[in-house]
């Protein structure tokens, strides 16, 4: 299980920089600069729960949540602000919501 999140993040977070470099330029923004750093801050908290057990993989896993979140928030936040198009962005939304179930299995959270 942990491999496959490793794995997804991974590629969510590449998906999300390659989405964010095909922008033209007038479209790319502060907004649309920080959507990169906070995938990049997802694929982190991933790679910190690789190496953690117990305590300090729930606590990882619960910053992973909080990252997924914020993500997405700046992900529909830039849409509001038309640097980014909803329809380019709903299949990265689905797979974080895969994502934040599979964190939640890992952390034995109800999903």
């Amino acid at each position: 299980m942990r491999r496959k999140l490793l794995q997804d993040s991974l590629n969510l977070s590449t998906e999300i920089h390659a989405l964010i470099d095909q922008l033209p330029e007038d479209k790319k923004s502060e907004d649309t600069e920080q959507v990169k750093t906070l995938s990049l801050a997802l694929q982190s908290q991933i790679v910190r729960a690789q190496k953690r057990e117990d305590e300090e993989l729930l606590e990882t896993l619960e910053s992973t949540l909080v990252s997924i979140s914020d993500l997405e928030a700046k992900m529909l936040e830039a849409v509001k602000q038309r640097r980014l198009k909803k329809m380019a962005i709903n299949p990265l939304l689905a797979k974080m919501k895969e994502l934040e179930t599979d964190v939640k299995v890992l952390a034995g959270m109800r999903v």
